[in-house]
């Protein structure tokens, strides 16, 4: 039986995904460093069972072969082992209550692959335990479309602490959460945390780039107010 020469690359540090404590809402932005960092560095891992080399320096995760033997004889490898050790490592990155429920009961469980391999492609004698899976049924909102709604009616903005590109993307990720496409709604939720002047500024555009367009502008127009009404206030101490 032929037995494969090739090697799994080394796993040598993780210091490069981000850190993870526990939070519902950090859990994807933790997820979502481990895909860029398995992908980055083109590691055998993007889902479990069978790989090989593709010919070009990375992996391809090829069909079921007959038998575990006759996939050794081509070339391939599981990589569950692989993936377990993977996983381990990850832990590393658990600080909090995330650190807490690995030293008291993560650790004590079974895994063996950081993604589930897609229909047809799991070993039959094999049972993956997915480690992304587990994360998600521990700390995700057991309703995260209700916990996004619910954020939504008490959305607030302070627009000197918060630019409107980093309010965009909070809010347009909370709509995405709470299944929320049409724009009248978005518009809704987006104008009830403006001020009256700043609603009185952006009206009620009606598509959602010149609603942007107006509330970029309207925050320009505030902040000139600001430093202006701050210059003043200096002049009278002066």
């Amino acid at each position: 039986m032929y037995n494969p020469t090739w090697k799994f690359p080394p796993l040598d540090n993780v210091e490069a995904i981000k850190q993870f404590n526990g939070d519902p809402e950090s859990l994807d932005d933790f997820t979502t460093s481990v895909d860029a960092f398995i992908f980055s560095r083109d590691l055998p891992l993007a889902q479990g069972g069978w790989v090989q080399p593709d010919g070009d320096g990375g992996w391809e995760y090829p069909p079921l072969p007959a038998s575990d033997e006759a996939g050794v004889a081509t070339g391939m490898k599981k990589n569950y082992y692989y993936g377990m050790r993977f996983c381990v490592m990850l832990a590393e990155r658990f600080t909090g209550l995330a650190r807490d429920w690995w030293v008291t009961t993560g650790r004590k469980t079974t895994f063996n692959c950081w993604r589930s391999a897609p229909p047809g492609y799991c070993p039959p004698n094999v049972v993956e335990h997915a480690f992304i899976t587990m994360l998600h049924e521990q700390f995700q909102y057991s309703r995260p479309q209700e916990h996004a709604l619910l954020k939504l009616e008490t959305l607030k903005w302070n627009i000197f602490q918060e630019t409107p590109t980093a309010f965009r993307i909070r809010v347009t990720c909370l709509f995405a959460k709470a299944g929320i496409n049409d724009f009248n709604a978005k518009r809704a939720f987006i104008l009830g945390v403006l001020s009256v002047d700043m609603r009185r500024q952006v009206k009620r555009p009606i598509t959602e780039p010149d609603l942007w367009n107006k509330i970029e502008e309207a925050v320009v127009t505030e902040e000139s107010i600001r430093a202006t009404r701050d210059k003043h206030r200096e002049g009278k101490i002066l």
